[in-house]
């Protein structure tokens, strides 16, 4: 395939060590858009979140959202009051961290100056002292402690109960608590650039941006929200295109409208407008599949510069449309330097984005099968003769 290298990619390998159930994993080559296949339970879902950790910098609020997306956390009673635990333990490999466990999350052919670091601390070694006062409260009661590193910068984390506090060593070094909710606080739409901007100030690593989606659809208000953030803009006319892919009455207009529920609440969704008899309808009413495209649109909307990460991309498409989703995604991903990687379960999935890579050879499709081979993991690799016979004779691959 032709190669634009115009656009460095953030990732064009990946290697994960010591995460969650991967041991060890080497994709040799990631695309401009990958898409990853694979039976269940191999893995594939754990490299979304790898690169999630690896976008955020292992900062403590997208560690702790994948914490709290696969309900990691427990309940324990104190003083008679049940509360939240949380616990770092469940993204280390075999879920029983020790002084030796560490997640090594970057590219293969990079320098430690991209490598993302966590590593379990036991506590004995040299602490700042404003740490080390609350470790010494907190080690005897199940508590972890982990120092994170990305470049030069090191991040040390007590995660236990209530209770998150994170460090960071610098110059002038600062502490902070959080209590337990914000701790799960989403920093990707509106607050990113603010973070951006904070840390390239403090000399911390800024995250990249990574939007994910799937399995589910999106909530009304999140849909909204992204809306807004492309109305009147080009990337709204592909938005309104992609949501025309999936069904047979054209939407000729949308709108963000402010209501209440039938509880009183206050939210945003989006209407359409379809050009046949102006009838507005609830943009949900279209159907899954119509959300489902109308959300990659906007999602790659508002990761330009970084990462979206789709998790069953098939989910609510059918199997007629999956090429003209993969077309767009193609396009949009190269035009707005977005870097994609995405999961499958179905075939109809990768035989559209086979016919996409192949038709769009400007940009850098990449399919990937991630298997067991005796007892490690490891990526096989398809490039443009592979995905050639795969949609010619439907080579199984999933």
């Amino acid at each position: 395939m032709n190669k634009n290298a115009s656009q460095k990619l953030h990732l064009p390998n990946l290697q994960i060590r010591g995460f969650r159930g991967l041991r060890e994993l080497t994709i040799p080559s990631l695309g401009r858009v990958t898409l990853l296949a694979g039976r269940n339970g191999i893995g594939k879902t754990t490299v979304l979140e790898a690169i999630k950790l690896w976008a955020g910098r292992g900062k403590s609020v997208p560690v702790a959202r994948l914490l709290s997306e696969r309900d990691e956390y427990g309940l324990a009673i104190d003083d008679d009051v049940m509360v939240a635990t949380s616990s770092i333990a469940p993204l280390f490999f075999g879920r029983d961290p020790n002084a030796e466990s560490k997640i090594e999350i970057g590219s293969t052919n990079g320098s430690d100056s991209d490598k993302l670091t966590i590593k379990i601390v036991n506590g004995s070694e040299s602490l700042p002292k404003e740490l080390m006062a609350s470790w010494r409260h907190m080690r005897d009661s199940g508590a972890n402690l982990t120092c994170t590193t990305f470049g030069e910068e090191s991040r040390y984390s007590i995660w236990h109960g209530q209770q998150y506090i994170d460090r960071v060593v610098r110059g002038r070094p600062y502490f902070d608590e959080y209590p337990h909710e914000p701790f799960f606080e989403d920093y990707e739409d509106s607050d990113l650039e603010r973070k951006r901007s904070k840390s390239t100030e403090s000399g911390d690593p800024a995250a990249v941006a990574c939007i994910s989606l799937g399995p589910g659809l999106l909530e009304s208000s999140t849909i909204a929200k992204y809306w807004e953030s492309v109305a009147l803009t080009d990337d709204e006319v592909r938005a309104t295109r992609a949501l025309n892919i999936a069904i047979e009455e054209n939407v000729e207009r949308l709108a963000s409208v402010h209501d209440r529920d039938r509880y009183g609440r206050s939210g945003s969704r989006v209407i359409a407008r379809l050009n046949q008899d102006n009838t507005r309808v609830p943009l949900k009413s279209l159907g899954d599949g119509a959300m489902r495209l109308f959300s990659v649109a906007l999602a790659l909307s508002r990761s330009k510069n970084g990462f979206l990460v789709i998790d069953e991309a098939e989910n609510g498409i059918h199997h007629t449309v999956h090429e003209d989703l993969w077309n767009m995604i193609m396009k949009a991903a190269s035009e707005s330097n977005v870097q994609v990687i995405a999961t499958t379960h179905s075939f109809d999935c990768i035989a559209g984005f086979a016919r996409a890579a192949i038709a769009n050879n400007d940009v850098d499709g990449v399919l990937v099968r991630i298997e067991h081979d005796t007892d490690r993991t490891r990526a096989v690799l398809f490039d443009e003769d592979g995905l050639q016979s795969i949609e010619k004779h439907r080579f199984e691959v999933r």
